[in-house]
């Protein structure tokens, strides 16, 4: 049985159809509301009066703790949020449903707000046979009284075995830093937040390690209940001590933590270099090491520079705790005598074998076209996007691709031959009307500027007598009357070109809309880049043209979905090559990994059966737009599969109710495809020859396709980093590896970027450079690891001139306009550290893997994994479907993680953050934040920017370093999961 009928045979059960989502919601998802307030890291055995309950009345203390022995710190959380899934929706009478927002199809608002009994009441949802009702969200609670908080007088520390406090003592001084929690839609345009709050009281005389201490609440405040701690410092945890809370493997030659603070309007907390800490056990407080710290970034001086500003990343000195001598298993945390200790961490054999299984299931929870859940994962999910269920359709590729500096569409207009002109749907000054089959879009937006994509949709004249002005007609049929709207044409800040319209009113319903275009005789437009108005990315409009609703692509289903939306796209490929790398570098371990995921069993390692769920998709719709458009598509790829618009306000993955299609082929999509199907070949040989022959005939096809035809370039994959180049050159150095054929090492050679070095971790030179045998230039590959040593030593530097060891390039990258930014959360860039190390063997590229994940795994000052699953306190990311449908939040999704403020703070979310966010902010002004960026982080699902991951950058990335770490360091454990 070949792996494609495996396939076949276990969708049979897996992909069954879905349970109605009803049945579902009353028994697997639960009924009602769904809180995501609860606070994690409360000590119960040390702390008493302290709640981890969602805070839906007063303001609740989730923890006490110290920063220095003289100041003493509490965590306040104000509001919570319920959180009300989708139910389905029954009409009442009188139910009025109105169009709102600002997602449109075809000029057409998609969302839908609910009127019932004159009240909004949220948003109706889903397929037209299938609706149900998103209700608005609630935020209970009081507010916390900053006023009074922020008072010596309302508090009172009081001790029965510290005689300093004996009589109670109030603090000399109150200091405060304030960060919204999450935010949401409580009513049509209504957003309320919650904040968390901490908060610091300067004491008279420093606490006393192994007293007991109450802390009183006074005055008519927002706290009234007093909160008794023990301080052990060797247990009792302080946020200004951070630590990977993963762990370490007892030999990887990293194991740090770091103790920092910064304590909002008292600024930065003083330590001093030298300064005693301990590594303990997490129970007892038994000191198994000693060491001292030492200072790892000055808060005074910028650490690094981007878009020409020095950037300071952290406003309060860093100190590094090294304990990389100590490798006795056990349960730890790092204590710092007059302060505290970390969250636990683990020492052990299998610490990085859990986190690539963390990340390997985060791909498996990304999946499209299958339902999750039990056996295979604790995550409930319905079946989404499956072709059983729903229509992926096909885009034109003569207006797709039409204008796009195509040289064969680049004529004079007179010569442009239109045939099977649709009408377009127009919004009037009275409703919104359909008119024909595959209505196309133009609508004016509050500037009276009308942007109109046209192709075969539109009907074109042109005066071939003489030389006339460009200019747009709008021919709109109303009843009884015709009215005719003009509009000249100019140059468009984007390219193309833009019509702009007086305003268009009318009175009644439009029957019938056109567009007639005029070209002055001898102009070429490049209309494939014009853009609807108030469409949210150029892309969708592109779509919205394109899309032939007469076709239908059946085997269009599978792939991963991108992030926290629904789309399928080529970058994936990226995270093929990951589990292909995981598996080629190291077949004995991996193929003894079981994930028990529907495939395992099958004789196939299961990091690979989770690629070829990607590359299935590829494989099954290659050369599949010849059914409708012509031979010279044949063996061509498209990798993309996405909605007309981005997901709609409360729509889940499997209510979406946009319409779907596959992009035309182009040559980045096939090259792509054949750098992963070759890659495929090779490392299937070993499990199932038959099939890895059936993936080298397709690469090769794909490949043959992609340089007979150089015209296919879509404007957004030819401006997409790393840029149709690397692609191509990618695709031959895989080729090659796999038939040791002369022509692809040619191709490799006068496509290798010899001077862009910074790209070495993305084009071919990461595969040549570990190639041996038959064929290999060893001049050529000593050039190729030479580029990559280059790339990953940049990085390297980079990652070291910051505090917590964020990667980052050292300089800014003018030709691949990629800023020396940090990423917080490792992305695609650190893969050239994971190459150079395979490559040279180089134990400081291996130390550099071990570093920069430390921030993503807790050693933070937010104390937080950006990984779901990890840790004691993760982070939660953008996921419309546990957003919206009452889903648990799956593990293995990877964020982005903390940006400077005024990269994404913006218009109404600046207005929003303000309310919440204490010190106020200098929004624009890099050199003197007073915010650290490392904090600058808001754990809720609406904060895209920060909380969105991908299949790609984050999980693939996360996923490589810790399955190569894992299979470095750790004896394996099969039956841990």
């Amino acid at each position: 049985m070949d792996h494609s009928s495996r396939l076949s045979f276990c969708l049979a059960s897996v992909v069954r159809p879905v349970l109605l989502f009803s049945a579902l919601l009353s028994s697997a998802y639960g009924v009602g509301t769904v809180d995501q307030s609860t606070y994690k890291g409360l000590q119960p055995e040390l702390v008493q009066g302290t709640s981890d309950r969602p805070a839906t009345a007063a303001p609740l203390v989730r923890h006490v703790y110290a920063v220095r022995p003289d100041r003493l710190a509490l965590t306040v959380d104000e509001r919570s949020k319920t959180i009300h899934p989708v139910v389905p929706y029954t009409q009442l009478p009188g139910d009025e449903i109105t169009r709102v927002g600002k997602l449109r199809v075809y000029g057409e608002q998609v969302a839908r707000q609910l009127t019932r009994e004159g009240r909004p009441v949220g948003f109706v949802v889903g397929p037209d046979d299938n609706l149900y009702l998103k209700p608005w969200d609630d935020v209970p609670g009081k507010k916390l009284d900053t006023v009074w908080a922020d008072h010596p007088d309302s508090y009172r520390l009081s001790s029965s075995n510290d005689s300093a406090y004996a009589e109670g003592g109030i603090p000399v001084r109150i200091a405060r830093k304030s960060l919204p929690r999450f935010n949401t839609l409580v009513g049509p345009g209504l957003v309320e937040m919650a904040v968390r709050h901490e908060i610091y009281l300067d004491l008279r005389s420093p606490l006393k390690p192994g007293a007991s201490y109450t802390l009183h609440f006074q005055g008519d405040g927002s706290i009234t209940n007093d909160v008794t701690f023990l301080f052990d410092d060797k247990r009792l945890r302080s946020e200004a001590i951070q630590v990977n809370q993963i762990g370490f493997a007892p030999g990887q030659s990293v194991k740090q933590a770091f103790l920092s603070c910064w304590a909002g309007s008292a600024g930065a907390v003083e330590y001093s270099a030298g300064t005693s800490f301990h590594v303990v056990d997490a129970q007892s407080g038994e000191v198994f090491f000693t060491g001292r710290t030492a200072l790892k970034q000055d808060a005074d001086e910028p650490d690094y520079e981007w878009d020409g500003v020095g950037w300071r990343e952290a406003v309060a000195d860093v100190y590094l705790m090294d304990f990389s001598d100590f490798s006795r298993p056990g349960r730890y945390r790092v204590s710092v005598p007059g302060i505290g200790a970390s969250f636990p961490f683990e020492i052990a054999d299998t610490v990085w074998q859990d986190a690539a299984r963390i990340h390997l299931m985060g791909l498996l929870h990304q999946r499209s076209g299958i339902e999750l859940g039990p056996p295979w994962t604790d995550y409930r999910r319905p079946r989404n996007f499956h072709t059983e269920d729903r229509t992926v359709h096909a885009c034109h590729p003569d207006v797709w691709y039409h204008g796009l500096k195509n040289p064969s569409f680049e004529k004079d207009a007179a010569d442009w031959s239109f045939t099977n002109a649709r009408p377009v749907l127009v919004e009037t000054g009275i409703k919104v009307v359909r008119s024909g089959q595959g209505a196309y879009g133009i609508y004016q937006d509050v500037t009276q500027m009308v942007r109109a994509f046209s192709g075969k949709a539109f009907s074109l004249s042109a005066d071939a007598s003489g030389t006339v002005r460009p200019e747009a007609r709008l021919v709109l049929q109303l009843e009884g009357q015709r009215r005719t709207f003009i509009a000249a044409f100019k140059d468009a800040d984007e390219g193309g070109v833009l019509a702009k319209f007086k305003k268009i009113s009318v009175n009644g319903t439009v029957e019938r809309a056109e567009l007639q275009l005029t070209s002055e005789k001898g102009r070429s437009f490049n209309l494939g880049s014009l853009h609807f108005a108030g469409a949210s990315k150029p892309k969708f409009p592109q779509r919205q043209a394109a899309i032939d609703l007469a076709t239908s692509i059946p085997e269009a289903w599978g792939g991963w979905m991108d992030a926290g939306d629904f789309d399928r796209r080529p970058n994936h490929m990226f995270a093929v090559h990951t589990v292909l790398d995981l598996c080629e570098n190291n077949p004995a371990y991996f193929e003894n990994l079981s994930l028990g995921i529907p495939e395992s069993g099958n004789g196939m390692p299961d990091v690979v059966n989770e690629g070829l769920w990607f590359l299935e998709l590829a494989r099954r719709t290659q050369g599949i737009y010849a059914r409708w458009y012509g031979e010279g598509w044949k063996d061509s790829i498209s990798l993309r599969v996405e909605s007309v618009e981005h997901p709609t306000y409360g729509e889940t993955s499997w209510l979406d109710s946009l319409l779907l299609d596959m992009d035309p082929p182009s040559r980045e999509h096939s090259w792509i495809y054949a750098a992963g199907a070759a890659h495929a070949s090779f490392v299937l040989k070993k499990y199932d020859p038959a099939l890895a022959e059936k993936y080298l005939e397709s690469a090769l096809a794909a490949m043959e396709w992609a340089e007979a035809n150089p015209e296919n370039i879509p404007y957004s994959d030819k401006e997409r980093w790393p840029g149709p180049d690397a692609l191509r050159n990618r695709a031959a150095a895989y080729l090659f590896k796999v038939t040791r054929e002369p022509r692809w090492h040619r191709l490799f050679e006068e496509t290798l970027e010899r001077e862009s070095w910074h790209k070495a971790g993305f084009n071919g030179a990461c595969v040549y450079a570990r190639l041996e045998g038959t064929g290999v230039d060893p001049d050529l590959k000593k050039f190729c690891i030479d580029l990559l040593c280059r790339d990953a030593d940049d990085l390297i530097d980079g990652m070291n001139e910051m505090a917590w060891g964020a990667v980052r390039h050292t300089e800014q990258l003018g030709e691949a306009n990629l800023a020396a930014r940090p990423n917080y959360t490792a992305k695609k860039e650190v893969e050239a550290v994971v190459y150079a190390w395979l490559a040279t063997g180089n134990e400081r590229y291996l130390s550099a893997l071990q570093q920069c994940v430390q921030f993503s795994m807790g050693a933070n000052p937010r104390n937080s994994c950006y990984t779901t699953g990890m840790g004691v306190r993760s982070m939660r990311p953008y996921l419309a479907d546990v957003k919206f449908g009452g889903v648990d939040t799956p593990i293995g999704a990877t964020m982005y993680g903390p940006l400077p403020l005024s990269r994404w703070v913006t218009g109404r979310w600046q207005a929003l953050v303000k309310n919440g966010i204490y010190p106020l902010p200098v929004f624009h002004d890099a050199t003197t934040p007073h915010w650290p960026i490392p904090e600058l982080y808001i754990d809720d699902y609406n904060w895209a920017p920060l909380t969105e991951f991908t299949v790609h950058e984050s999980i693939a990335s996360h996923l490589l370093i810790c399955g190569m770490l894992a299979q470095e360091y750790e004896e394996q454990d099969p039956d841990r999961f």
